[in-house]
């Protein structure tokens, strides 16, 4: 049985409890789902994706042709998270990941519980066991996906907006190469932040500062397409759903990731058409303003 394993950090607050929210774990089935994830995002059909993964579909389901499984864990050094008083840095971003399983009287909900969250500085390694062959192209689209959700994936709730994103230990990239690689994923484009005036790539030095920033891109996304009062309007940027209505709950096909260069953290945003309601339009990101910066 043929194994690949790959060192994992985690780099921004990491929201991965399971059932129990005031106990955050790294758990093979979540990473499983991601891999699964950016496996059909990346081009896989669902003939290819029941050959890796497994599924049921048809008259004989098809047991999975790959194990996820996740050790050497060890928890980072703890952090101070924010206060979430209003209009407070990060009180914007992470506010649903506080107010989670929150009760009326409680100042933060488990999420925020010392135990509910992983702190930035985290690691752990991800084994990928091979139990039977799979055909070339299926390979190949496991291990873009894998490649992907080592530079562009999340963990836990909140994942789309910054929190739980990790970086391979085996590998950091200059902006040059991670850039140069960003643009040959198919149906992926990746954004960053660069000044307003000569279009330099934006910088940050921790991950208090560069999920401010990601705040500061969410803000100016929902200005373009407000959520609602009910949160059920049709946006690139998800949707609730409404059940009285009938209306189905939209992943968001917009993923804000702070990426760890060797110059430092880029705040970034990853746009996955695919992920797309047809009814909610593409979105342009290119250019997009975001206060003295801008998306390039």
């Amino acid at each position: 049985m043929r194994q690949e394993n790959y060192n994992l950090k985690i780099i921004t607050p990491c929201f991965c409890a399971g059932a129990d929210q005031k106990r955050a774990e790294v758990r093979a089935s979540s990473i499983r789902g991601c891999l699964r994830w950016w496996f059909r995002v990346l081009g896989g059909n669902n003939e290819q994706e029941q050959a890796v993964f497994g599924g049921i579909a048809g008259e004989k389901g098809k047991g999975s042709a790959i194990i996820v499984r996740v050790s050497n864990f060890q928890r980072g050094e703890a952090i101070e998270l924010p206060s979430m008083r209003q209009q407070t840095p990060l009180s914007y971003l992470l506010y649903y990941a506080n107010a989670s399983g929150r009760e009326r009287q409680e100042t933060f909900g488990p999420r925020f519980s010392k135990t509910g969250y992983l702190p930035p500085g985290s690691t752990f390694t991800m084994s990928v066991l091979y139990k039977r062959y799979i055909g070339s192209r299926e390979k190949d689209l496991l291990s873009s996906a894998v490649q992907a959700f080592i530079r562009l994936g999340t963990l836990g709730y909140r994942g789309t907006r910054g929190c739980g994103a990790i970086l391979s230990t085996d590998e950091l990239f200059d902006f040059n190469e991670f850039t140069a690689w960003s643009k040959k994923l198919s149906n992926v484009e990746v954004s960053w932040l660069v000044e307003k005036n000569g279009g330099e790539p934006v910088f940050c030095y921790d991950w208090n500062s560069v999920l401010c920033m990601e705040e500061e891109i969410l803000k100016a996304f929902r200005n373009q397409y407000p959520a609602g009062k009910r949160g059920d309007r049709l946006s690139p940027l998800g949707m609730a759903g409404n059940r009285r209505e009938n209306i189905d709950r939209q992943a968001s096909a917009v993923r804000l990731r702070p990426v760890k260069l060797k110059e430092g953290l880029l705040p970034a945003v990853v746009y996955t058409e695919r992920a797309l309601d047809s009814r909610m339009g593409q979105l342009q990101i290119q250019n997009y303003p975001v206060g003295r910066y801008r998306l390039a």
